[in-house]
């Protein structure tokens, strides 16, 4: 099994995913939820996580900045990043890109597309 940890500042948007995807027959399992970035780096402390898909834009510390921090430590430097955002400019994309994100994908987003990328 996969280990995800998912990363927004809206319940419902966990709670969607949460819902609206078979986690287990995909083969993962969600090892985590958090509510910013620095909820994140914390469980990343304690679980072993395969796999990060994170808002952007979120309170206290942001997707942008969880990412640098999680690409930039040797200790999970390995862990795929996706974020996910409503920001849809290219700029937002590069940037996100360039701070190590591994995947970059707009809200609204298909479930297919997501469950592929992963």
């Amino acid at each position: 099994m996969l280990k995800v940890l998912l990363v927004d500042d809206e319940p419902f948007i966990i709670q969607g995913l949460k819902v609206l995807i078979d986690w287990e027959q995909e083969g993962y399992m969600i090892a985590g939820t958090a509510s910013n970035g620095k909820e994140a780096l914390e469980i990343l402390v304690h679980q072993s996580i395969q796999i990060v898909i994170s808002d952007v834009m979120m309170p206290e510390m942001d997707g942008m900045e969880l990412c640098r921090k999680i690409k930039t430590d040797i200790r999970y430097s390995h862990i795929p990043v996706i974020l996910l955002t409503a920001r849809t400019a290219d700029e937002h994309e590069l940037s996100g890109l360039k701070e190590g994100a591994d995947d970059y994908i707009t809200k609204p987003f298909n479930l297919e597309i997501l469950l592929l990328r992963i």
